[in-house]
């Protein structure tokens, strides 16, 4: 069942590359070799790996400490391995959601003392008094996230709208990246045409420099008529070496985006024009984003600046021992209970006065983002009509094109009729094949760029 199962998957995977055309090909090389594409990769996975810890940032903090004093003192030597005083605290603090903070503590302190000042120091003449506490403080912000209209936490959904931008970005460079591979494709079948037209006009304008000289050396032409063939013949030439260093540079260009490529294969068939790189516009997603974060950050700054309410409480047991052998002796006693409990409330002027400057900056920030949107759209509206106009012109030139093919390829039949018969000679039967194979180079010129403007246009016809 697996080995059935197996050869059904190869068959599958096959049968999808086979599918691809050559572009789409190099379209999934990028994703390995395109050096732009791994460096937004290395940015994504620390934004990962910060959305994944996100969580951290409401972990409550623990701490401990403790402490002893000695005093050596010459008698009685009993005393030194006492200590003079001893201190240990134990607590934690939390930051949580919706402007809380806790801080709770227990500690215990015990300290010696003289019993009889009168009388001299030692151990029986030592007392020691313990004070352990338990405190607890609570801080509440009075305008938290949840009484101003937002049902999760703005911190959590800062890191959601940081993760999604970073996940908008990788989709958005992917599909930059894969438009540049095509213009760079387009333009290279191009030339890659012009480069066959060129070396067949250079073959061509040749064999006439020869026939032209002959013709000088029989007295038929002036020397300026030659020259007019031979300065022909080296605007080809000079035409043919542009050419091909367009040809070496954008080849470069795409081995630097999609490694190893098989320049056989570039002028084989396109994929459909409707094709898509991204299934929505990302840039308005954008802006929704920005602005979900300044709303976030308003939300935050009211909430950190806000008035707010503390209560402090607090339990000590203030034990008396006399000798350090009786200190656990004292904790079945009834030793001195203290409660302490206070309310506080906290505004601050500088703190109002903070809320109002992010409120007129959080409207300045969005008419900004509104602005920048209505431009864009209208950027983007300006593009497809140009994009449209375009696919007008190349349509009614194709049109053009594809009946001056017609009429190359009947002219170039009948010359070979002409020839056949022995009415024409070799060279006349070579311009009109010339003339007809340029025609349909200059064709498929046109038909690429037909697709390449359909192909722009599908990508900005995306959904909102």
């Amino acid at each position: 069942m697996r080995k059935i199962s197996l050869s059904l998957l190869l068959i599958f995977l096959f049968f999808e590359l086979s599918s691809q055309t050559y572009l789409e090909v190099l379209w999934k090389q990028s994703e390995t070799y395109s050096k732009e594409l791994k460096i937004n990769l290395l940015d994504y996975e620390n934004t990962l790996l910060e959305y994944n810890s996100r969580y951290s940032l409401f972990y409550p903090s623990f701490y401990i400490s403790t402490n002893y004093d000695y005093i050596r003192l010459e008698t009685p030597k009993d005393l030194n391995k006492y200590p003079l005083k001893y201190y240990t605290s134990f607590g934690f603090d939390w930051d949580s959601m919706g402007g809380t903070s806790l801080q709770t503590s227990i500690s215990y302190e015990m300290n010696r003392y003289i019993l009889d000042s009168l009388e001299e120091l030692s151990v029986d003449n030592s007392g020691y008094n313990q004070n352990p506490v338990l405190s607890l403080s609570i801080n509440q912000s009075l305008l938290p996230y949840y009484l101003q209209g937002k049902a999760k936490n703005p911190f959590l959904l800062s890191y959601d709208n940081q993760f999604k931008s970073a996940q908008n970005s990788i989709l958005t460079v992917m599909a930059g990246i894969k438009t540049n591979i095509t213009d760079y494709f387009i333009q290279l079948r191009k030339l890659l045409r012009n480069q066959i037209i060129l070396t067949n006009q250079i073959e061509m304008q040749t064999i006439l420099c020869d026939a032209a000289f002959i013709k000088l050396e029989q007295g038929s032409i002036t020397q300026l008529d030659y020259w007019n063939y031979e300065s022909s013949l080296n605007e080809y030439q000079n035409n043919l070496c542009e050419v091909t260093l367009q040809i070496d540079n954008i080849k470069r260009e795409l081995e630097l985006l999609c490694g190893n490529i098989n320049y056989a294969e570039i002028n084989n068939e396109l994929p459909a024009s409707s094709i898509r790189l991204l299934e929505k516009d990302y840039t308005l997603e954008t802006f929704e984003i920005q602005k979900d974060e300044l709303d976030n950050n308003l939300i935050i700054s009211r909430q950190n600046n806000a008035p707010s309410l503390s209560i402090t409480g607090s339990y000590s047991y203030d034990l008396d021992a006399v000798k350090l052998e009786k200190t656990k002796e004292a904790w079945s006693s009834s030793g001195e209970k203290k409660w302490t409990v206070s309310v506080g409330f906290s505004i601050s002027p500088k703190n109002v006065n903070q809320i109002n400057k992010e409120k007129a900056a959080y409207r300045n920030n969005i008419q900004s983002l509104e602005e920048q949107k209505t431009i864009y759209l209208e950027n983007k509206t300006e593009e497809i009509s140009t994009y449209k106009k375009l696919i007008t012109y190349y349509t009614d030139v194709q049109s053009q094109k594809k009946k001056n093919v017609e009429k190359q390829n009947a002219y170039y039949e009948a010359m070979q009729d002409k020839y056949n018969r022995g009415l024409c000679s070799e060279l006349d039967l070579l311009q009109a094949k010339l003339i007809y194979d340029n025609s349909k180079f200059d064709l498929e010129n046109i038909n690429d760029s037909l697709w390449y403007y359909n192909f722009l246009l599908y990508q900005l016809e995306v959904e909102k």
